[in-house]
């Protein structure tokens, strides 16, 4: 039977027998009754509605191009859908097709503010509906044959899982859209284009978007949960990484260098097990953004970090590495390491270390102010100068083979370690009155310029005098096995309540001066 429909028409009553139900006119038919009809139902134009699959009947469902399925109520549709022309399905409510979609170079569209389920084997080389457009709700699937044989557009809809796949499937972004990965973690190796921009959503922290072809779109990505994992240097096109939650990660143990500016609008993750590198500027959001390396390889930023503080609190034993000339107002070490080679990448600010590490791998002079307000180490593989306040109560280490310079007028009172290079002390006031000073076995401490008080010396290094040292702010008694030499008449004076006793060779040459202990 034909329905010819220029306006809005609805069957409610049953529909049976062996013939298929054709609907022509711009109108919409509504079936409403509970219809057993074996034959095919063709939308030649206009609309169907329907609430229920019982509607349909039981054969195939034909789409003409300009057609359309509407789907207002919760269902499955088992009916096999075959597209004559590019179609579309809209569905209010959450939807079911289960059935195979057919229609080689058809695209079909879906629509409507409710999630439209692909179950069926739409993908059939030579069959298979070609494409799939997603302009508005969701197209949830399982698996890469649900999809189409060749494109994915989203214009302003979702892709969600409901079960982990990989495809090699072509996205379009034309308004761009979003991929939900809370059931099962998804991979795209096919070419994501287009001017739109892609978001990431997951209920599901663990689990993943793995983007891993060449990809150019140009709208942006941006992260708001759950992980995306970067297959490809182009992973994420040309746009702006916005990371507003979740993790990144490289795939495998390959390392990837992206190109992409980052807007950090929350903490920055990194997790997997590849070095990750980025050249792009780093915006901060205009607040302190935290950045948290959880693995033991290296996250780099080498563009220019702006707009904020930066708070370096790695869960792993892989830096986070600052190449550019920053200009951010502040860092924060409070655990992990924070890698710099040149003074310019710690901006203008402070920094503050609260338990982590500054590495410090290229000849430079720091101006900043350091500020140590708990146990922290300075290392360095490369010569450096402090030359800002060194300020604070908090332990400080020096490691690294290489010598670290203090040359600023320093009020830092915590405890000072030598674990190994050198540290040199220049004007007087590079270390605190009542500081205590260890200088391990094979570390030096080196005096270059001006007389120096510490609290304490213990410890089986070298110290090396080139002015006078003074001794024993800090009223403590300790033993210093190490061996002491001048390089002019230095001596060495001792003051406090409490007791130096000096057990290696010594050898420089200036006085001995005990002005109060022992």
């Amino acid at each position: 039977a034909t329905i010819d429909t220029g306006v809005a028409v609805t069957l409610s009553g049953a529909i049976g027998g062996n013939d298929g139900l054709t609907k022509t006119g711009s109108g919409t038919l509504t079936l409403s009754g509970t219809n057993t009809y074996t034959g095919q139902t063709t939308v030649s134009a206009g609309t169907i509605s329907i609430a229920a699959d019982g509607n349909l009947g039981t054969g195939a469902v034909n789409l003409a191009a300009g057609s359309k399925l509407q789907v207002t109520g919760v269902t499955t549709i088992d009916n096999a859908v075959a597209l004559t022309g590019d179609a579309m399905v809209q569905t209010d409510a959450a939807v079911t097709i289960s059935g195979n979609i057919t229609g080689n170079t058809r695209t079909l569209t879906k629509s409507g503010s409710g999630t439209l389920t692909l179950s069926g084997t739409n993908n059939t080389s030579g069959s298979g509906v070609s494409g799939i457009t997603v302009t508005t709700g969701t197209l949830a699937v399982g698996a890469s044959n649900n999809l189409g044989q060749t494109t994915l557009t989203l214009d302003g809809g979702t892709l969600a899982s409901t079960a982990a796949f990989s495809s090699g499937i072509a996205v379009a972004l034309g308004g761009g859209g979003t991929v939900d990965v809370s059931a099962g973690s998804v991979t795209l190796s096919g070419t994501v284009s287009g001017t739109g921009g892609l978001s990431i959503a997951s209920t599901n922290a663990g689990n993943v978007l793995g983007l891993s072809g060449s990809n150019t779109y140009t709208g942006g990505t941006t992260l708001g949960s759950g992980i995306l994992q970067f297959g490809s240097d182009t992973a994420a096109g040309t746009g702006t990484l916005t990371i507003n939650g979740g993790k990144v990660r490289g795939s495998g143990s390959t390392a990837r260098t992206l190109a992409n500016n980052l807007v950090l609008g929350g903490t920055m993750t990194m997790s997997g097990s590849a070095a990750l590198t980025f050249t792009g500027t780093v915006d901060l959001g205009g607040t302190t953004r935290t950045i948290n390396n959880t693995i033991t390889e290296a996250l780099t930023l080498n563009g220019a970090v702006s707009n904020g503080s930066l708070t370096v609190a790695n869960g792993g034993t892989g830096a986070v590495v600052l190449g550019g000339t920053n200009s951010m107002t502040g860092i924060t070490v409070s655990s992990g390491t924070l890698s710099v080679a040149d003074a310019a990448s710690l901006g203008s600010g402070t920094t503050t270390l609260s338990g982590g590490t500054l590495s410090i791998t290229g000849a430079t002079t720091i101006a900043n102010a350091i500020a140590v307000s708990s146990g922290s180490t300075i290392s360095n593989s490369a010569a450096a100068t402090l030359s800002g306040v060194l300020s604070g109560s908090g332990a400080l280490t020096k490691s690294g083979s290489d010598t670290l310079t203090l040359s600023g007028t320093n009020t830092h009172t915590g405890a000072v370690t030598v674990s190994a290079g050198t540290l040199a002390v220049a004007g007087g006031s590079a270390i605190g009155n009542t500081s205590a000073v260890t200088v391990a076995t094979g570390a030096t401490l080196s005096l270059g310029s001006g007389t120096e008080t510490i609290g304490s010396l213990a410890g089986a290094g070298n110290v090396v005098l080139s002015y006078r040292l003074t001794v024993g702010g800090d009223n403590t008694s300790t033993t210093f096995s190490g061996v002491i030499s001048s390089t002019n008449n230095s001596g060495l004076t001792k003051i406090g309540t409490g007791t130096l006793t000096l057990t290696g060779a010594n050898s420089y040459t200036g006085s001995t001066t005990v002005s109060a202990g022992t």
